[in-house]
C-alpha cells in the first residue's frame, strides 16, 4: 500500500531477537488484528492486519531495487 502507515497495538513489549518478535507477532495475530493500516490522509479508513505466515524476503519477495525499476519503467515508459 503506497502512502500507508501501520499502527501497533498499545501494549508494546521488548523481544530478545527478531525470531522471537516474529513468533510473538504471529501468535498475537491468532486472536485478532496485530496492527492497523490506513492511508496518511485524514479521516481515511483503517484496515486490520494479521500476521499469519512468515515470508522469506530471499525466497518469496522481489528485491526493492527490482520493484523500483519496475515502477519507474512503467511510469516513465
Amino acid at each position: 500500500m503506497a502512502g500507508s502507515v501501520f499502527y501497533e497495538q498499545p501494549d508494546v513489549e521488548g523481544h530478545i531477537s527478531i525470531v522471537d518478535l516474529i513468533e510473538h507477532s504471529i501468535k498475537d495475530s491468532e486472536s485478532g488484528a496485530f496492527c492497523y493500516s490506513r492511508s496518511r490522509l485524514p479521516g481515511s479508513a483503517t484496515y486490520p492486519v494479521r500476521l499469519t505466515n512468515p515470508v522469506s524476503r530471499f525466497m518469496q519477495v522481489r528485491s526493492l531495487q527490482y520493484l523500483c525499476r519496475f515502477a519507474f519503467g512503467s511510469t516513465h515508459g
